[in-house]
């Protein structure tokens, strides 16, 4: 355990470095390496940085500068000491997430919105408030789905197992034996051709032998309801033993059966330091009443206005 609760520490600490503080990968990784405990990074100087030097007496860390050592100094606040470096790994996860949406949403340009005439006609969309909103919605929601995906990579990783660069998702070693992981959402995420590929690189692992498997990170093998395990079924062989669903997932990566309601309180956590007590929903409101007034001022109130424009 020792070995992979170093390696997650250098993980999180290159992962906070890098999407966090806005470090280059190199350095990240060169800095986070320095570290065998949490304690020491935050108590750490980073000045020393700047003139820290390897044994071979060359640069530890080339172009580190004042500029690095502030924006450390700013996001190490954030670290918790009294949490693992599991549970600080996976708020730092969902800040980064989080704060990439929000800003996301307070820099959309009117130009970019581009409303669809002949889906505001079919919508009965009347109102420019209504548009906006109906159109930033859509958006935000398309961003955050798509984007949560590699999110939810990153927390599995971070409960104790080890992100993969490429092929499988997560690799989790147990009793010495190699278990390789694809992680989805939820038991609904993928359709048959997915099941089938999938299903054909376990086999080539297991033929290998090692052990390969669809983690679904929330859900229930016994839900009638969900089109994946359904899918699963008919087109993935054996495929109860090579599934891991929900709580299953989350047990398998942390050894502990009641890991996923860690995971959602970091992420609880992560939140308020973000948005303090206001939710997304604000956000998106307060995107909408921007671009509104600028809808506005550009085709004023009537939306046939704004459809002669783009014809």
């Amino acid at each position: 355990a020792n070995s992979q609760d170093n390696e997650t520490l250098i993980e999180f600490l290159e992962y906070f470095l890098r999407e966090e503080c806005g470090l280059g990968k190199v350095t990240s990784r060169k800095i986070a390496a320095q570290f065998n405990d949490l304690e020491s990074f935050i108590n750490f100087n980073f000045q020393a940085f700047k003139s820290l030097r390897g044994a071979d007496e060359k640069k530890l860390v080339w172009g580190f500068n004042d500029d690095h050592v502030s924006k450390i100094a700013k996001k190490i606040k954030l670290i918790n000491r009294i949490l693992s470096v599991s549970r600080n790994f996976q708020q730092s996860i969902g800040r980064k997430f989080l704060s990439k949406i929000i800003l996301n949403l307070r820099n959309i340009e009117l130009d970019q919105l581009r409303p669809n005439p002949f889906l505001i006609k079919l919508m009965n969309l009347n109102k420019v408030d209504d548009i906006i909103q109906f159109i930033i919605f859509q958006r935000a929601d398309r961003s955050i789905v798509t984007s949560f995906g590699t999110c939810l990579e990153f927390l599995v990783s971070a409960s104790g197992a080890e992100k993969l660069a490429r092929g499988f998702d997560v690799l989790k070693i147990k009793d010495n034996e190699k278990h390789y992981i694809q992680v989805k959402s939820g038991t609904s995420d993928m359709d048959k051709d997915q099941i089938e590929s999938w299903g054909e690189n376990i086999e080539q692992i297991e033929n290998e032998g090692h052990h390969g498997y669809i983690g679904m990170c929330y859900g229930r093998r016994d839900d009638p309801k969900a089109i994946s395990l359904n899918l699963m079924k008919a087109y993935l062989p054996e495929w109860e033993r090579k599934t891991l669903v929900g709580k299953e997932l989350w047990e398998f990566v942390s050894d502990d059966e009641t890991y996923h309601e860690i995971v959602l309180k970091s992420l609880e956590e992560a939140a308020k330091q973000i948005l303090e007590n206001r939710s997304i929903l604000d956000e998106i409101e307060s995107a909408a009443e921007k671009l509104i007034l600028e809808f506005q001022s550009k085709f004023g109130e009537n939306i046939e206005d704004y459809i002669k424009t783009i014809f």
